[in-house]
């Protein structure tokens, strides 16, 4: 069964809200509607981001991997990131990061997909060709400095 949300985080009334990566911005433009009195600040690298936007949302050319994000610490009440993993070079660094801008209570969500195949009735083999191309790919992700 699939749920639309756009987040799992228990969100109450958030003022600040950030979204690291948000390509489209259609992440960004959903939660302006929804939380209509936060603040929506969205970044990316590239500016392929709509124009026409709910007045609380604001796009960004940043890139997150900077040392500062030009904000105060304890700002976001939500911090929120989907699909980014390899898109950094340290994206733990980003993480460590997000939680310093975070607010004490806040919430920051990273939403990934686990690239591993896994079966929970053993039925995969451990020396299953497509599984071990996924180890090597984790490896020289983690590996790539």
């Amino acid at each position: 069964m699939f749920l639309a949300r756009n987040y799992f985080a228990p969100l109450s009334n958030p003022k600040h809200i950030l979204d690291i990566g948000t390509g489209t911005g259609q992440w960004a433009i959903e939660m302006g509607d929804e939380f209509p009195k936060a603040e929506i600040q969205a970044t990316d690298l590239s500016p392929i981001q709509p124009s026409s936007v709910p007045q609380n949302v604001h796009f960004y050319i940043d890139d997150a991997s900077e040392e500062d994000w030009a904000v105060p610490s304890d700002y976001f009440d939500y911090i929120h990131t989907r699909v980014l993993l390899g898109c950094f070079v340290d994206f733990q660094e980003v993480i460590k990061k997000g939680f310093y801008y975070t607010k004490p209570g806040g919430r920051m969500e990273s939403q990934e997909i686990m690239s591993t195949p896994c079966c929970d009735d053993g039925t995969v083999p451990e020396d299953w060709p497509f599984l071990e191309w996924t180890r090597y790919s984790d490896d020289a992700a983690v590996a790539a400095d």
